[in-house]
């Protein structure tokens, strides 16, 4: 697999070596968006598994200084990006289902990593 790994969590993670460090910092930050207490604005509770212990303290000190510095709310621009991305699908695929087109469809997201959304994105009931 290609991409950035963390080698220096490497000993205490055994699939560290093999999951792209990016991967990780972008469940992480789905997890910080869940945990927040707020209601959130995505719902991804398997997040934190996949990202792990690292990248979860990471997302964490992320999300602290960019409150800090910009404010509550502006700090979203991972979680509203997956949010703005399980809309467009949704519609997408009630549009379909509106316009007559019957029986299981498949959605094929190139890219996506350590997404877990598929699991419980709202979208889910019209596939």
């Amino acid at each position: 697999m290609q991409g950035t790994t963390d080698p220096a969590n490497a000993s205490e993670d055994p699939i560290a070596s093999a999951v792209p460090f990016t991967c990780r910092i972008t469940a992480a930050h789905r997890a910080v968006e869940l945990a927040r207490g707020a209601p959130p604005i995505i719902e991804d509770p398997l997040a934190q598994h996949l990202a792990g212990a690292k990248a979860l303290a990471m997302a964490e000190q992320d999300y602290a200084k960019l409150v800090k510095a910009q404010g509550p709310g502006l700090h979203l621009r991972i979680p509203a990006r997956n949010r703005l991305l399980d809309d467009k699908l949704l519609a997408a695929l009630q549009a379909m289902r509106a316009g007559g087109l019957q029986g299981p469809l498949q959605v094929v997201n190139v890219g996506a990593g350590m997404v877990s959304q598929h699991i419980n994105v709202r979208c889910s009931a019209v596939v």
